[in-house]
């Protein structure tokens, strides 16, 4: 999980040289299938996804999962766990 993006654009400029980085070093160093970078948020939002065309990338997709943190109650904070799981499920 990445916090330092918190409430930010995910894939703004200064962080694609890290995704880049991801995608090329840990990716092929754990033979992946897929990368799902998991973010926190202080709402619900969908899922998103970074292409790639160049060639030389490992893998041509980076997806980013987030997962709301915010709830008023115990039950409010359960669902929103649930959701993040539902949706790391239907990325994978």
């Amino acid at each position: 999980m990445d916090a330092a993006h918190w409430n930010t654009s995910i894939f703004q400029s200064k962080t694609l040289l890290a995704l880049m980085d991801y995608t090329r070093v840990y990716g092929q160093m754990l033979n992946c299938k897929k990368i799902i970078l998991c973010y926190p948020s202080s709402q619900n939002r969908k899922s998103i996804v970074l292409r790639f065309t160049d060639e030389k990338f490992f893998l041509q997709k980076v997806y980013a999962a987030f997962m709301n943190l915010a709830g008023n109650t115990s039950s409010e904070f359960k669902n929103n766990i649930m959701s993040f799981v539902f949706r790391i499920k239907c990325l994978l």
